[in-house]
């Protein structure tokens, strides 16, 4: 009778445990799988794994304090026990010579999709099933009705189910166990959100967090900052202190931070992600240059560039690195000179008074402002504009007042390109121009772009393969080249990225938002069309 020494039982068997599972196991697992095949006199995995310090036989990594098997590679001859295995569980081309022969190849891009499936749906929805009448039985006797019962079970009892070899069923559970992990992930996110949380920029708590934070707080409400009643400048320069020479902690490229003082205005960006920028023929990147621009106190700065392209994200970005208070005001040609600047107010005691609104209070203060859609000002506004950059005063006839600004003020401007495609947007005076540095900002380059969605939704987690996100980017490409066309700009691929994951269709919900922007004139159809052959259906 032949004997096979512990070395074969253990690299044999654990390379076939490999090889059923598809990917890499715990040792851990690996006696869990030989007890339940009856073979756990014969296995002493993590003895095996301890005397195998080159690694000549087993691969084995450290993740969360477990040791993991990535490979084992078989020694000797298999023991006729283990052959049984490979012969009866694993596929034909899988054998125990082959095993011996190559190294380990995980099977992770052969999952089989789960989309459309929820924990609660039937559990002979997953694949292995054949939803036949005896098959239902034998399973709801077993007390596995649900996908979620599915998750819950053990191997053991999975394999009795007539025809069901080990392998599939653990890629049954395998399914399952995907699917109730995305189900859980859906709700750990929406109740995220609920208490306050970006999920997109900010790493998500578990769910048992999550509810322990909501139990022991008060009801959710807004939080309201009064624009109108601040009076409080932002920080002063923070300077070099004197054991330092290192000019980056006192200036972001050449703009001085600030001390934090926990101005509430500081936009909050602790969690955002970098903005992606292009070299100009500067030599600066375009975040270098607002922030260049922006160190040169008499000189506005004005960002021209199409909708959606991240002009105000990188002016914030700017501003959360250097501790510097920012509002932003969506100018447009019905607004009127009083409702920014003030006006005269009767007071309680029968007198009249001027108030200041949003411009004086920033001027006096030193909060830099963005006036966003600068061409659609009226000619009131502007002509105040332009005499606050023209003379670095605003004056206020009404309250005889000249404010010369607070240092730290700041005079910031976006606007869309005057063409065809942003009809209503007027013509600047060239001398109002004059007083400002204007930078062209465009959408990004396409890898540059994939690369800051993949950032944003995949940062902490992966919620979307990248060749998804790369096909979306594509139909945006593919939109901007044409005028007849819905142009989709980098926020609407944004948010046709979360509906994807939301949806778990990229396409529908790719062409809901191109229906979505699309005017009467727009040619949709071409766009849809090729949104077709370039974004697949499902998420897997």
């Amino acid at each position: 009778m032949d004997t096979y020494t512990s070395a074969e039982w253990n690299s044999y068997f654990a390379r076939y445990v490999l090889e059923s599972a598809g990917e890499p196991v715990t040792v851990s697992e690996i006696q869990q799988q030989a007890r339940e095949s009856n073979i756990d006199n014969q296995i002493e995995i993590a003895e095996q794994v301890d005397r195998n310090p080159s690694g000549n036989v087993y691969t084995v990594t450290q993740q969360n304090g477990k040791q993991i098997l990535e490979d084992a590679a078989p020694v000797g001859n298999c023991p006729p026990d283990v052959r049984s295995l490979y012969e009866s569980q694993l596929p034909d081309s899988i054998t125990p010579e082959s095993a011996a022969d190559t190294s380990f190849t995980p099977q992770m891009d052969s999952e089989t999709p789960t989309t459309g499936l929820s924990a609660d749906d039937p559990a002979t929805g997953l694949d292995p099933f054949t939803a036949s009448e005896s098959e239902r039985s034998i399973l709801a006797d077993a007390g596995i009705e649900t996908v979620s019962d599915v998750a819950d079970t053990t191997l053991n009892t999975l394999v009795n189910v007539p025809g069901l070899s080990q392998a599939e069923a653990r890629s049954a559970i395998d399914q399952a166990e995907r699917v109730v992990q995305s189900d859980r992930s859906d709700v750990t996110e929406a109740l995220a959100r609920s208490v306050g949380y970006d999920t997109k920029q900010q790493q998500i708590p578990s769910i048992e967090s999550l509810q322990s934070r909501i139990d022991g707080r008060a009801s959710p409400s807004a939080t309201v900052t009064d624009i109108q009643e601040i009076k409080q400048s932002p920080g002063d320069p923070i300077g070099l202190a004197p054991d330092s020479d290192t000019f980056d902690e006192i200036a972001y490229h050449s703009l001085p931070i600030l001390r934090d003082i926990d101005h509430p205005l500081v936009p909050d960006m602790d969690n955002a992600v970098e903005p992606k920028t292009v070299e100009l023929e500067t030599g600066e990147s375009t975040v270098e240059a607002i922030s260049n621009t922006l160190a040169l106190s008499e000189k506005g700065l004005l960002l021209e560039g199409p909708h959606g392209c991240g002009k105000n994200y990188m002016i914030r970005w700017v501003m959360a690195q250097t501790n510097r208070p920012v509002i932003s005001i969506d100018l447009n040609e019905s607004m009127l000179a009083e409702q920014l600047i003030g006006s005269v107010m009767p007071q309680e005691d029968g007198s009249v008074q001027f108030e200041d609104k949003l411009i004086p209070k920033a001027v006096k203060y030193g909060i830099p402002i963005i006036f966003n859609e600068l061409r659609a000002a009226p000619p009131d506004i502007t002509m105040a504009l332009h005499q606050l950059l023209e003379s670095n005063q605003l004056v206020i006839d009404e309250s005889g007042e000249y404010i010369e600004p607070h240092p730290a003020f700041r005079f910031i401007a976006t606007t869309n390109p005057n063409t065809v495609e942003y009809t209503g947007a007027g013509a600047l005076n060239q001398a109002f121009l004059d007083r400002l540095r204007t930078i062209q900002v465009d959408y990004l380059p396409s890898n540059k772009e994939i690369d800051l969605l993949d950032e944003k939704f995949n940062r902490h987690q992966s919620k979307i393969p990248r060749d998804v996100i790369k096909s979306f980017v594509d139909v945006g490409t593919e939109s901007r080249i044409e005028d007849t066309t819905p142009t989709l700009s980098t926020r609407k691929l944004e948010d046709a990225v979360e509906w994807a994951i939301q949806s778990g269709n990229p396409r529908g919900a790719l062409q809901e938002i191109i229906t979505g922007c699309s005017s009467p004139r727009d040619d949709t159809d071409h766009l849809i069309e090729f949104m077709s052959d370039t974004v697949p259906k499902n998420l897997n």
